[in-house]
């Protein structure tokens, strides 16, 4: 179990690496075309291979890896780090303030 774990953690800790490589030289408009597409190329297929040892590894979970699940967590992370948002110290007083708020909105 514990290697499964390892290479679980390898594959995440790939694609992270990768997307932040990627996220970088997409805003990086003065980078030279030619240098930033090649490093993009090397970095979407690592990437890629990443994935795909995720998705063999821990298929039913496989889905939480995918570029797009990640670019919104990445943007989470960005909210959170601005002070956007709300985090709740507990479920119950999450749905408490889902209550609320449905009430008010019904009201």
């Amino acid at each position: 179990m514990q290697r499964w774990q390892e290479h679980v953690h390898e594959a995440a800790e790939a694609i992270r690496r990768a997307d932040d490589v990627i996220e970088q030289l997409a805003g990086m408009p003065d980078v030279a075309a030619a240098e930033r597409d090649g490093v993009l190329a090397v970095a979407r297929s690592v990437r890629a291979e990443a994935f795909a040892v995720m998705q063999r590894l821990n298929p039913d979970q496989a889905w939480f890896w995918t570029e797009t699940w990640q670019a919104k967590e990445r943007e989470a992370g960005r909210q959170l780090a601005a002070g956007e948002g709300t985090v709740y110290d507990s479920d119950e007083e999450m749905l408490a303030a889902l209550k609320a708020r449905s009430h008010r909105a019904h009201a």
